[in-house]
């Protein structure tokens, strides 16, 4: 099953299944999978082997305190594209999307981290953006009623952006994020480090 994503028909959300492990492999490799993954957690291995899309995969489907989607192409001109969500329909997968839950027994039950990352290709067209938006009401604002791993509902997602990443920072902004502040050299990748915006997104009102 499928969740279309508003303002972008061609593009839908769904689970990560074995036969997208090639375009794992596509996307997050070359020069660009390296732009793809510039800003991400060295959990993206480089390069990106077929193991390692196999493992992660195979580490979405255990639903456990973390959750991660695929970002996928439509087929729209097929005539049996439908609410059925036929996997037929799906062209390619050129992206993710997902969360990464607390423990659920902690004082930060109630907060989870948004993460993703799209195929270069696709840069540049609002895709993100729409993504992110159809992510938060689909997905994570039911666990804002129930938490599906503790007592305590979802009230709180965070995401970090480096500060050279606009297109990302951009991305939160346009869905209700705010910058709570900025971590000073948070981040370490090859060989450089990176400021880090810190945004987060409430499902109610701060309390004051």
């Amino acid at each position: 099953m499928w969740i279309e994503v508003p303002t972008q028909p061609t593009i839908a959300i769904t689970k990560w299944v074995p036969s997208m492990a090639p375009f794992l492999l596509k996307h997050l490799n070359g020069d660009a999978g390296s732009a793809v993954t510039r800003f991400l957690r060295n959990k993206i291995p480089q390069p990106y082997e077929q193991k390692d899309a196999d493992d992660f995969i195979a580490h979405c489907s255990e639903e456990k305190l973390f959750t991660s989607y695929a970002i996928v192409l439509l087929n729209t001109s097929d005539s049996n594209s439908n609410g059925d969500n036929n996997s037929q329909n799906i062209l390619a997968a050129i992206g993710s999307i997902g969360l990464v839950f607390n423990d659920p027994t902690d004082i930060e039950a109630h907060v989870a981290e948004l993460g993703y990352w799209l195929a270069q290709e696709y840069w540049g067209r609002g895709i993100m953006s729409a993504v992110v938006g159809a992510f938060i009401k689909n997905f994570a604002a039911p666990l804002s009623i129930s938490h599906h791993r503790a007592d305590v509902p979802l009230r709180k997602i965070y995401a970090y952006a480096a500060i050279e990443n606009k297109g990302s920072c951009k991305v939160l902004e346009l869905n209700g994020f705010v910058q709570e502040g900025l971590l000073k050299q948070y981040a370490w990748k090859r060989g450089e480090y990176h400021d880090c915006a810190v945004y987060a997104f409430f499902f109610k009102p701060v309390l004051k």
